[in-house]
């Protein structure tokens, strides 16, 4: 991709998105500061801190998760399978809201066959220079609080609160700092939802390391990644026909964006294909939490440097459940 059209993007972007609702539900303080170490949020319902308030089940989910860049082309790792899964309706639909003008001129009566037409759109729709693809326009399409499929009770819902800071369609920041992510240490964060996941398929999170190294001052290269372990939790709450059961889904992420501007990493995950048929219905609440396994100052082959007093975090930008249902 060019870099004049990577800048055009982000200019357009935040042009379109900005974080006026992130500033009208937060005080433009809390968690905003310039000390580093004020801006962590610790918020988790004490329920979910309890060991034995849920029946946990473990899946590792290492090699099955997709990591892109936020200007990556989203075809592949998630419109596709949102196609194919009856998400979107047709082939065309997609064209409509993915594709650009080079797209959208492919015309069915210049291929010999309905195959050819239709292997044709997928490889034009996966174009790296095809920008309507990238992640960016599938997070104003499908963020929680955009969403054409969800109702306006659901997307009233998710922009109440702290938790709206990762549903407002920004997958990396604008400038806004800390009043667009939520920041994290290693003992995480949580949410209960007042609604219940009813159907759904994919996950997506958007996030990046970032430190309070001053690279300057210490006259070394900014570490641009980090090696991180995610573990992301799903709580369903007691019924009478089943007991409160917890879902947690842990996997590595080599490569972890840290320090390197606002790019972020955009993790992709099919939850029906790593959970059994329906495990998370009726899910109201999730934690994340993270684990720093290597990074080239602050633990350098997975050892603590004991010698500094920088700090790590996880910078949370975007969480969706594209395509999902709630009640």
């Amino acid at each position: 991709m060019k870099k004049n059209n990577i800048g055009f993007l982000f200019a357009a972007l935040f042009s379109i998105t900005g974080c006026s609702a992130v500033r009208e539900t937060f005080d433009q303080d809390q968690f905003h500061t310039n000390d580093f170490k004020l801006n962590y949020y610790h918020g988790t319902p004490s329920k979910y801190l309890v060991a034995d308030n849920y029946r946990e089940t473990i899946i590792n989910a290492t090699g099955r998760v997709t990591f892109n860049s936020p200007f990556d082309n989203a075809y592949n790792a998630i419109i596709l399978s949102d196609v194919l899964n009856g998400d979107i309706p047709s082939i065309d639909e997609a064209i409509a809201l993915y594709g650009d003008d080079k797209v959208k001129a492919i015309k069915l009566e210049d291929y010999a066959s309905e195959v050819e037409y239709v292997f044709a759109i997928n490889e034009s729709l996966a174009r790296p220079d095809n920008l309507k693809a990238s992640y960016f326009h599938y997070a104003e399409l499908n963020s929680m609080t955009t969403g054409a499929n969800f109702s306006e009770t659901i997307k009233n819902a998710f922009k109440q609160g702290i938790f709206s800071k990762l549903t407002d369609t920004l997958i990396v920041c604008d400038g806004s700092g800390s009043l667009v992510r939520i920041q994290i240490d290693e003992t995480g964060m949580g949410q209960t939802f007042s609604h219940e996941l009813i159907d759904y398929r994919n996950f997506v999170i958007s996030a990046r390391g970032g430190t309070s190294i001053d690279y300057g001052k210490e006259g070394i290269p900014s570490v641009r990644s980090a090696n991180v372990r995610m573990k992301i939790s799903f709580f369903i709450e007691k019924s009478t026909t089943s007991e409160a059961l917890k879902y947690t889904l842990i996997y590595d992420v080599p490569e972890m964006s840290s320090d390197n501007n606002s790019l972020t990493t955009v993790m992709t995950m099919d939850l029906t294909s790593l959970l059994p048929a329906e495990a998370l219905k009726r899910v109201n609440g999730m934690t994340i939490n993270y684990e720093l396994l290597d990074h080239d100052y602050l633990m350098p082959g997975g050892v603590k440097n004991d010698t500094t007093d920088y700090e790590f975090a996880l910078m949370l930008y975007e969480v969706m459940f594209p395509y999902s249902v709630w009640r």
